[in-house]
Order: structure tokens, then sequence, then C-alpha cells
């Protein structure tokens, strides 16, 4: 007998539609050996492959969403830091030219406080700029998130649809297959029966009353009507 015995378990549940295969065949692992149907298994394949799009697209209109209100406030960033970087120029030239007694004194002390306040908004600018960037990486990846988590899901689905086409799963021969045509299955009944013809043993029934006398790895010959196979005992 076959030393390897392959039970092939229904992994979904599903109503038997075809038998591909006859018992005794060769087989290899992507042989299919029978269909199965089950329309809740493949509606929820596609409503799972519609929810990975619709999150996937989410995640695109949100990155260029997000991508434009970065922009929108680097430009406001850079415009403060402009105003800020001339108003320094003018204070300092104003400091100088009321050193020279060409300009009073109040308006250098107005450049100051003008300097003065666009250097504080600067530092606010500039803040909020490092702010918005956490922020819309924080977005994108609580979004990215859903996406993976949906497309984990998809694969799910799509292995449970896949499932329904019932493979040998390994090479050898279909020795039986337990179920028919228009049979209901759950998870877990076993299907089909394969084994592999190339690795065989010697199974022996022997008397209660010679048992005791049978050791491991003691020495055998095995008669098979076709010749005599030299063996010992393993179990």
């Amino acid at each position: 007998v076959p030393k390897e015995i392959r039970w092939i378990p229904a992994t979904t549940q599903g109503r038997v539609e075809r038998r591909l295969v006859q018992q005794g065949d060769m087989v290899t692992p992507d042989t299919v050996i029978l269909e199965l149907s089950n329309p809740d298994v493949q509606q929820a394949s596609i409503e799972a492959e519609s929810q990975l799009k619709g999150a996937e697209a989410q995640l695109a209109n949100l990155r260029i969403q997000l991508k434009n209100q970065l922009l929108a406030q680097q430009a406001a960033a850079a415009t403060v830091q402009a105003d800020f970087s001339q108003a320094k120029l003018q204070a300092e030239s104003d400091a100088q030219l009321a050193a020279q007694g060409l300009i009073g004194e109040l308006t250098m002390k107005l450049s100051r406080v003008r300097a003065d306040e666009l250097a504080t908004r600067n530092e606010i600018e500039q803040k909020r700029l490092s702010s918005a960037a956490d922020a819309s990486q924080a977005q994108l990846t609580v979004q990215q998130a859903e996406v993976d988590r949906l497309r984990g899901l998809y694969r799910l689905r799509q292995s449970q649809v896949s499932s329904l086409k019932v493979r040998a799963g390994v090479k050898g021969v279909l020795q039986q297959i337990a179920i028919d045509v228009g049979q209901q299955v759950a998870p877990g009944t076993n299907l089909a029966r394969v084994s592999d013809p190339s690795n065989l043993k010697a199974e022996l029934r022997i008397a209660e009353t010679q048992a005791k006398d049978i050791l491991i790895n003691q020495k055998a010959t095995v008669d098979t009507r076709n010749g005599v196979i030299p063996g010992h005992v393993v179990r």
C-alpha cells in the first residue's frame, strides 16, 4: 500500500457541480478533481474587490488633496518669510538712516516693530507647515491601513473562490472520491483521497498470538507474488 495517502478536505462550503477525473487517474498538484459552487462566496469576492477599489480611489484622492493643501501652506509660509526678510532689511536700513539723522526715530521704531511682528508670524507659519506635513502623513497612514485591510480581505475572498476548484495538491493516483455530484459539503469534509504509488510499504496482518514476537527493525521478506522483497519492521 502507499506510504503517503492524502485526504483532500473542502475548505469552503459549496455544492458539488462536476467531477473532472475518475478513480485510478493519475493527478498532479494542479489537477482539478471537483468543481464546487457557492454564490455567496462569489458575491463576497465581488464585493471585497469593489471595496478595495473604492478605498484605493479614496487614498489616491486624499494624496492629491493633502498635497494641494501642503503646497498652499508652503506658499503662505514662503510669502510670510519673504515679507519678514524684507521688513528685517528695512528695519536695518532705517536704523542706519536714523543714526545719521536722515529719518525720524519714530519711523525707525515702526520698521523694527514691523520686522518683529513678521518674525513671529514667520516662526508660527513654519510650525504650521511642519504640523501640516505630520498631519498629512498621519491621514495617509490611516487610509493606507484601510487599503491594506481590504486588500487582505479581497485576497481571502479570492482564495475562497479558488478553493471551489478542488485540486489534488500532490502528485499521485486518485484512489477515491467520497462525495457525489449535487451533494452539499461543509468545510472540513473529506472529498477525495490521493496516494503516491511510487512509494509503497507492506501492511501485514499478524495474528494476535504472534504479535508479541514482532519487534521494530526485525528483518522480513515480503512475497509480492511477483518477487520477494527484503525489508524490516518499521511500525
